[in-house]
């Protein structure tokens, strides 16, 4: 057998470099649509956390009062002995600041204790309550915050008049002392000076009609009402809150659960780890991947999916002159080369190509039962020759002569492991070439795990690795190719098993419809 100059051979059959972040973010965006249920899940538990700490919570009120800081006139006479008083020339922005200053000290919250008759302390009340210039205006707010929305509008009109309280109470210590000054002053006058006493007393007067007054720069403009509804976090605040943490919780767990499962979820980590090509993807049938698929009415998809392969397997045959030899493996058990296989070589016979399947499965020999084909002779009594090619072959009579089977009989098993070496498996090759067949297919233990049957691969044009989606391992996978690649080996691609209905779907349907007779043919 002539040694096909296409074949792949050793190179690195890994995918190296880092992946980049927006395929990693695909990848997370995959698994959280694969694992929609658990991402469901986490974010309604979340939401439901959220909601239930809203409603269990201690709420909370705000009450806002204001006062309004007036602007004496510099021009008043009354006020002019008072050049301290706020609104007194000093400015909008300064004058207001003040008054909050003076809204948050301990002598206008001791005021309000008392007006309160709580058992709160000053400082205690200092920290439900806060003053701050309401925009640029005379407006000053005081926010009293309580669990009880009365007691928060109580809270917030007693330091407002707590405050007109203590600035009237400072502006009459003022009034007092101008009183006493300007008495001191009268008194010191001359019984002469008729014009300074008279002005004194005037300005004495004008002084005393102050006393016991309140501040006129400082007013109560509004009392607090009792609020209505809770100045805490509401539930549209917590909800969406609560969503984009559960979505963000169902992201690292998707990803934790990534980095500690290994099996394989999707055709994108293949083609992200491995250098191969996917040369076909198999929808999982309903009946599973076991026995023939290619003749199944309702596995259309899985059926048209390895009449891909087929093509694909057709056009590897150059030298027309002598069989193609392949090989379907993979990295453990049950992960479809077996059907793989013998799918593909029934395909193979459908497209009118005559094909021998091997059963070199010694460890779990399924072709012989799926075929119900069964010989005193197999492969094992050729490969040692004992029996003869043309002996040992059964061919089942639904194919047309043109698919044969060298079954593994019962009693070879215990001498399989021996009997496959290079030359013998060489020489079944061009066995199969004198029968005028197009292709070889092997069926070969799992060469992840069992190295036995690597001379077969070694031999053969081509190997196939099937990888079922749920199944297969990250790890074998790199373990198989890593085997492969030390005897100079590089599988001519990859055969996902495990295309989901949904992708499948548009296909069978289109089938189906190419399929049904048209309304001419019903009429006829």
């Amino acid at each position: 057998m002539s040694v096909d100059p296409g074949r792949p051979r050793g190179s690195n059959l890994e995918r190296a470099g880092t992946t980049s972040a927006s395929s990693l973010l695909r990848r997370y965006l995959s698994l959280a649509l694969e694992r929609w249920l658990l991402v469901l899940a986490i974010v309604a538990v979340t939401v439901g956390a959220g909601v239930g700490f809203w409603q269990l919570a201690p709420k909370s009120y705000t009450a806002e009062s204001l006062l309004l800081v007036s602007s004496v006139p510099n021009g008043n006479p009354a006020y002019q002995e008072f050049p301290g008083l706020i609104g007194g020339g000093g400015g909008l922005t300064r004058d207001v600041e003040t008054v909050s200053r003076i809204v948050a000290t301990p002598e206008v919250a001791a005021e309000a204790r008392r007006t309160l008759a709580t058992t709160t302390s000053v400082p205690g009340l200092l920290k439900v309550v806060a003053a701050a210039p309401q925009g640029q205006s005379y407006l000053v707010t005081i926010d009293a915050t309580d669990p009880s929305a009365e007691r928060a509008a109580q809270i917030a009109d007693a330091f407002a008049h707590a405050t007109t309280t203590v600035m009237s109470a400072r502006f009459q210590v003022q009034v007092t002392a101008v009183v006493a000054e300007i008495t001191k002053e009268r008194n010191a006058l001359a019984p002469t000076a008729t014009a300074d006493i008279q002005a004194a007393q005037a300005r004495l007067a004008q002084a005393s009609a102050l006393l016991g007054a309140p501040d006129p720069t400082i007013h109560l403009q509004a009392a607090a009402a009792v609020p209505q509804k809770p100045t805490t976090p509401g539930i549209a605040i917590i909800a969406p809150v609560a969503l984009l943490i559960g979505l963000a919780l169902a992201f690292v767990i998707v990803a934790l659960t990534d980095l500690s499962d290994q099996r394989v979820r999707n055709e994108g980590q293949l083609t992200e780890s491995f250098n191969l090509p996917l040369l076909a993807r198999i929808p999982l049938g309903r009946r599973g991947t076991q026995g023939l698929i290619v003749d199944r009415e309702n596995e259309l998809a899985a059926a048209e999916a390895f009449r891909t392969l087929r093509q694909n397997v057709v056009v590897l045959r150059r030298d027309l002159d002598e069989p193609r030899s392949l090989l379907f493996t993979s990295a453990s058990p049950a992960e479809g080369k077996t059907t793989c296989a013998l799918n593909t070589a029934v395909a193979l016979v459908e497209s009118g190509q005559r094909v021998l399947l091997v059963d070199a499965d010694f460890r779990h020999p399924n072709i012989g039962e799926a075929l119900g084909a069964a010989s005193t002779t197999g492969v094992v009594e050729v490969l040692r020759g004992e029996a003869t090619l043309e002996r040992s072959i059964v061919t089942p009579s639904e194919f047309g002569g043109r698919l044969e089977v060298l079954v593994f009989t019962p009693h070879g098993a215990r001498e399989g492991e021996d009997a496959f070496s290079v030359g013998p498996i060489r020489a079944l090759i061009e066995a199969a070439s004198d029968r005028d067949v197009d292709f070889v297919i092997f069926d070969a233990p799992p060469l992840g795990l069992i190295a036995d049957a690597l001379p077969i691969a070694t031999v053969v044009d081509d190997v196939f690795i099937t990888v079922m989606r749920g199944r297969s391992s990250l790890p074998a996978l790199r373990t198989l190719t890593a085997v492969l690649g030390r005897y100079g080996v590089r599988p001519r691609g990859i055969v996902y098993i495990g295309a989901t209905r949904r992708d499948v779907a548009p296909v069978e349907e289109a089938m189906r419809s190419a399929s049904a007779p048209s309304a001419r043919d019903r009429a006829s």
